[in-house]
């Protein structure tokens, strides 16, 4: 499958700010889209299924203890890494 990471963020994006609109100016490093409440326990399972299923990967317990998870450049970033896009 091939991968950009534009639309790898355009998903992602589009999956957090569906409950509310991301802020206007944020920074995607340091964003924590979990502490900020755009995303909840459920919600969280339902993304990484949706994430799994769309772009082919599958997410391992010890991913979602990443600090790369919690923020939207470090989940586009992990997506690409196990899509195989990323180095």
């Amino acid at each position: 499958m091939s991968l950009d990471e534009a639309a790898v963020r355009e998903v992602v994006h589009a999956f957090v700010q569906r409950k509310d609109r991301l802020p206007a100016t944020f920074d995607p490093e340091t964003f924590d889209y979990l502490d900020q409440g755009y995303v909840d326990s459920i919600g969280v399972i339902q993304f990484m299924g949706l994430l799994e299923e769309r772009f082919g990967i599958a997410f391992e317990d010890a991913d979602l203890e990443s600090p790369e998870f919690r923020t939207l450049g470090g989940l586009v970033r992990m997506v690409l890494r196990k899509a195989g896009a990323a180095p």
